[in-house]
């Protein structure tokens, strides 16, 4: 439902953007659906990516840290979505944005960005 919020607030309705509102429930998503968390289609030959900074376990060892899934939207389920511009990391002829989380803290944040085709 499109509202006019910014109005009352000079100055903020020029930074207005398009938003998709989601709405997560639970469920059992496999790799072929959009969802939040959960399992990506991946290709089984690629490896899965890694931060690149070292990290200390509770141990004080170093050890890489993997990668988890943040989020996975196919374009068909939205349409709407852009899929390539200055915010989204994807690609105008992908079918699916996919987004990695760190689940670690970096002292100087950075996040990591992994591009695959």
């Amino acid at each position: 439902m499109p509202t006019d919020r910014g109005r009352r607030i000079p100055g903020v309705e020029a930074l207005a953007r398009t938003a998709i509102r989601l709405h997560p429930r639970p469920a059992a998503p496999t790799v072929r659906d959009s969802h939040l968390g959960g399992p990506l289609f991946w290709p089984a030959g690629e490896p899965w990516p890694h931060c690149g900074t070292e990290h200390v376990d509770d141990d004080g060892k170093p050890r890489e840290a993997a990668l988890v899934a943040g989020a996975q939207f196919f374009r068909r389920d939205f349409p709407s979505l852009p899929f390539s511009g200055p915010l989204t990391f994807s690609c105008p002829d992908c079918d699916a944005d996919q987004r990695l989380l760190l689940s670690l803290h970096h002292r100087v944040p950075r996040p990591p960005v992994h591009l695959s085709r």
